[in-house]
């Protein structure tokens, strides 16, 4: 695979972390430095990026970028998120237990 002057590449040296869905993507993670910070693996999530990003949204107003579409990295499930502070990063790491729980089942 091969990015082209992606918006991942140009945010790398601003992004602190990366949570990914599955270990392909997290190999391209690293590989490329997508971050300063570490790159993350979410095991188990039960749900496509686009349907994670929507419920974040439409249940708990939290904005994430679903990176799936993106050109290269067609068919694999990669979220962008920034988060401003504690407060925040603690909001949304409840949401995403929350709607990973609901889920599993």
């Amino acid at each position: 695979m091969r990015l082209r002057n992606g918006a991942e590449k140009l945010t790398a040296g601003v992004t602190d972390d990366i949570l990914v869905m599955n270990r392909c993507d997290e190999a391209i993670a690293k590989k490329h430095r997508l971050c300063r910070g570490n790159v993350y693996f979410i095991s188990g999530t039960p749900m496509k990026a686009r349907s994670l990003t929507g419920l974040l949204l439409k249940n708990h107003s939290i904005l994430v970028k679903d990176c799936s579409r993106k050109k290269g990295f067609e068919g694999r499930e990669f979220i962008r998120i920034a988060v401003r502070d504690a407060t925040d990063n603690d909001a949304l790491v409840r949401a995403m237990h929350e709607i990973c729980s609901m889920h599993s089942n």
